[in-house]
């Protein structure tokens, strides 16, 4: 007995009909469940009958979502007992004929909330039939990291049960035949989700810990060029203080809820004096968190990272509408003295303006044209200008910069600001040393001092 799992993604799509006839045509199972027909029952029974599939039960999809199938050929014995959104369960006497057993053909719900609910339901089906149990289709969970490529590492809690299910029933995975991921966003290079890049987040300089943690990584041995141990020492800086965001500064918004919660239950409590102290010091670690997160908004106001990765939400385009009006010329005054509100004609204004601007009726060129262009740069100009910088122009020219730029794909210029007296050693050994050979390593990405170089 041949059984064919698919899930369509939509079965209205021209492609994906001749998909569903070859695969029947090469595989000629007796059996055929879909997932996610996205089509009324109607439409489904019409394909399937003209595949050769007489008996069918279907779940109309919710809206344009989900919709279920489950086919058969003439001759077979089949009983369905259950049929939801999420499932199809049925018994099947026959092939072989002398031992029923239990299919189940399911779509699992894609949001976490309602997966412990849908895999409790799957383990009572279990417990109701002692025979045999075939579950098939697509249950949108994952069981290992190896169940998932890109975005947030996989932690036993969105799995939602399905390991524990499989344990406790004995179930076994066979494997399948196919690409290995069931579902992708269908972009490729950029657009792919993939891990996001660090970022060092101003709100950590508020924290004394962040001291420590960058002292103890800047202290890592490294042996060679001054810009390589400087490129080391931020690569060992960037994963301890990723590792000392995640176990100890933790998520900024959830402190935020949490604290919330406490104040309130506090000021319902009855008062006292150890009630009034404990709200006291509750607000004032709540007033931290909320300077904490005026810093992150602050910070990433900058469009400067846009193109490292914050793209396409509702807060940069929201920033951009905004930067936009600010920018957007709805008055000009023309030359007549009349305003002009037409886009149309602001637009020829200013054409006309700088042609009249820019042109000349019988220009006449001067023979002596070197001399029109006086020598601004004296000798001690020049020298000045030839030397390696010391200590104090480095930090000068430092400290000068925006503290939310980011020469680099990681580190702002804050970071090198803030811990300056554990930093500045590399920093200035590797600034000194490019203008000493005039050479960058290739081992540190050139954007990461190019605007210190350039300002020196």
């Amino acid at each position: 007995m041949n059984i064919l799992a698919w899930n369509c993604r939509g079965l209205a799509r021209p492609a994906e009909i001749r998909t569903l006839r070859a695969l029947v045509r090469d595989h000629q199972p007796d059996v055929v469940f879909l997932a996610e027909t996205k089509m009324t029952d109607a439409q489904v029974k019409k394909m399937l009958y003209n595949l050769g599939f007489p008996f069918l039960v279907s779940v109309p999809p919710v809206n344009t979502a989900g919709g279920l199938c489950l086919a058969w050929h003439n001759g077979m014995e089949i009983e369905v007992t259950v049929s939801n959104t999420f499932l199809i369960n049925a018994l099947v006497f026959s092939s072989p004929s002398s031992v029923p057993w239990m299919f189940t053909g399911v779509y699992g719900p894609p949001y976490w909330q309602s997966k412990t609910v849908f895999l409790a339901h799957l383990d009572v089906i279990a417990n109701s039939f002692l025979g045999p149990w075939v579950c098939m289709g697509d249950f949108n969970c994952i069981n290992s990291q190896t169940d998932k490529s890109g975005g947030r590492p996989f932690a036993c809690s969105s799995s939602g049960g399905i390991g524990e299910l499989m344990d406790t029933n004995g179930l076994i995975d066979p494997g399948f035949s196919g690409y290995r991921f069931t579902w992708s966003n269908r972009r490729s290079g950029r657009g792919q989700q993939v891990a996001r890049p660090f970022k060092f987040q101003a709100m950590w300089t508020r924290d004394e810990s962040s001291f420590l943690v960058v002292e103890h990584a800047w202290k890592s041995y490294c042996f060679g060029s001054p810009a390589f141990c400087l490129c080391f020492r931020i690569k060992a800086s960037r994963r301890a203080l990723s590792s000392w965001n995640r176990d100890f500064f933790g998520n900024n918004k959830v402190k935020i809820a949490a604290l919330k919660t406490s104040i309130a239950a506090v000021q319902r409590a009855e008062a006292s004096v150890s009630n009034l102290e404990l709200d006291s010091n509750l607000q004032v670690d709540l007033d931290e968190c909320l300077k904490r997160e005026e810093s992150l908004w602050r910070q990433n106001s900058w469009i400067q990272w846009l193109g490292d990765g914050d793209r396409n939400t509702k807060f940069f385009h929201l920033s951009s509408v905004i930067r936009g009006r600010r920018n957007s010329i709805d008055l000009l005054k023309g030359a007549n003295g009349q305003w002009l509100s037409n886009r149309s004609e602001i637009g020829h204004c200013f054409i006309d303006y700088f042609r009249d601007l820019f042109s000349s009726s019988n220009p006449t060129f001067p023979v002596d044209l070197e001399g029109l262009i006086p020598n601004c740069i004296s000798a001690d100009d020049n020298f000045s200008l030839c030397a390696i910088p010391d200590y104090t122009e480095i930090r000068d020219v430092l400290f000068q910069m925006g503290s939310f730029k980011a020469p680099g794909p990681d580190m702002s210029v804050l970071f090198y600001k803030h811990y300056w007296h554990i930093v500045k050693r590399d920093m200035i050994s590797t600034v000194r040393g490019f203008f000493c050979r005039r050479t960058c390593t290739t081992l540190i990405d050139l954007n990461t001092l190019a605007k210190i170089y350039g300002k020196v």
